[in-house]
């Protein structure tokens, strides 16, 4: 009797699993198509990520070369929660081979938001394949969105190029939205890549920025970005802040340099003491980050 329960149970595991995998598929074509002519896409979770994250992957196998906008874009989204929620190595390099293949599609959207997913990547999760494709790119068709890219992926091959676009645009840097230009994004890309000039001017031109929104809201990302000692101290001194922005609407208090330095500094770490949010967080909270960043050795920053 013991055997045939055992025998059962086995049939059961069995059946479960091949169901999983067939589910995945079907919960990828239905929201395919549900969003095929959509303005707005929407991407249920709760059915996608109760599947198997390799079988979503070879469910979404069949529309990564798509030229709908529609389904590339929903490759992307669906492609994303599954990194959100999922942390095997293999997993990672599958998303990015997504991700980087996105750069030669012809809508610029898609490029852009390509670009924007893979600043969450690390340098470990690109391999040969992914450099190769990213230098063919630079040499045949060199892409805006791909600057900060390269130096989260510290591509050393690209540092000419990134240094050649530094000395052409170096003017730019005095428009009023600097930190958005090709040059100053050539600059912090080389200071990811660790060169210490480079770290030395992105803080120079933090450290003298006059507009608190831009500073704050904007360039403070581009610190954390960095990834590099000087420049976590410098998220760290801000978080310890209590200064705050300009409020939007009259009677109410402006948002805290602290909450924006917390989010930063929880997104650059390995091991955040707590989880990030995005925004809104309480005094205990950012206590909480505060206490804990205090300590230099705590800070494993994750390049």
């Amino acid at each position: 009797m013991k055997y045939i329960n055992i025998l059962l149970i086995l049939f059961l595991l069995f059946t479960t699993a091949n169901m999983q995998a067939q589910s995945a598929s079907e919960i990828v074509n239905n929201l395919m198509e549900v969003n095929k002519d959509k303005l707005v896409l929407t991407v249920d979770d709760s059915g996608i990520l109760e599947c198997p994250a390799d079988d979503v992957i070879n469910a979404l196998d069949n529309y990564r070369n798509s030229n709908s906008k529609n389904e590339r874009f929903l490759v992307q989204t669906i492609a994303y929660k599954i990194l959100l929620n999922n942390d095997s190595h293999l997993v990672r390099k599958e998303i990015v081979d997504i991700l980087v293949d996105d750069f030669i599609f012809d809508e610029a959207l898609i490029r852009q938001q390509a670009s924007k997913k893979l600043l969450n990547f690390n340098k470990n999760d690109f391999n040969n394949s992914h450099k190769e494709k990213v230098k063919f790119y630079l040499e045949n068709e060199p892409i805006h969105g791909l600057i900060p890219v390269l130096g989260v992926m510290n591509l050393e091959e690209s540092k000419p190029y990134l240094n050649d676009i530094i000395s052409k645009g170096d003017k730019s840097l005095k428009a009023k939205d600097w930190f958005t230009s090709k040059a100053w994004l050539a600059h912090v890309a080389l200071a990811r890549m660790g060169e210490k000039e480079n770290i030395r001017y992105c803080i120079d031109r933090f450290n003298t920025e006059t507009n608190e929104v831009n500073k704050i809201t904007r360039v403070l990302k581009d610190m954390a970005y960095i990834r590099n000692k000087k420049t976590m101290d410098i998220l760290v001194q801000v978080a310890n802040s209590e200064k705050r922005l300009p409020a939007m609407k009259q009677g109410r208090l402006g948002a805290s340099y602290a909450d924006y330095a917390v989010e930063q500094i929880l997104q650059s770490v390995k091991n955040p003491v707590i989880k990030p949010v995005g925004s809104g967080y309480t005094k205990d909270q950012i206590d909480s980050v505060r206490n804990w960043s205090s300590k230099r050795s705590n800070l494993k920053i994750n390049r």
